[in-house]
């Protein structure tokens, strides 16, 4: 019959393990250095989708994986129909099992990345254009169904 969900169980962080609470002042958090800073913030993405298109491959030494995740974000009543957000996503040094499958037979695939969300700028014509997309932890992508 049909291949079975493969499940990826991952080890959470020191990050997500900590919380640590910070007293409030009257104007603002209390005080804290850089490295506490750092530490306390937490920037994780998880997300479950199809894939728009089979997913691109770029450099040789140094891969990185672009594909687009068509996500489900909510029902419109107006034209009764799911509402769908295209989210970019990046893999770097994808392995060779993982660029396999979502290149060469991609798309419309179900997979469940889960990242980071990450915000660029870059200037063309002297217009500065940003861009926003989601940089894949590594061993973190579980493929699903076609």
């Amino acid at each position: 019959m049909g291949q079975s969900p493969s499940i990826t169980i991952l080890p959470l962080g020191k990050q997500l393990r900590q919380e640590r609470r910070v007293p409030f002042r009257r104007r603002g958090f209390a005080k804290r250095g850089k490295k506490q800073r750092k530490q306390n913030t937490m920037n994780i993405c998880a997300l479950a989708g199809r894939l728009v298109r089979n997913a691109v491959v770029k450099g040789t030494e140094k891969k990185v994986l672009l594909f687009t995740l068509a996500t489900k974000c909510g029902y419109d009543e107006t034209e009764q129909k799911d509402r769908i957000t295209n989210v970019p996503c990046v893999v770097f040094n994808p392995t060779a099992e993982l660029e396999a499958v979502l290149v060469n037979d991609g798309k419309g695939t179900y997979i469940q990345p889960e990242g980071r969300v990450s915000t660029s700028s870059y200037e063309v014509n002297d217009e500065r254009k940003f861009t926003t997309e989601v940089v894949v932890f590594n061993r973190s992508l579980t493929v699903l169904q076609k």
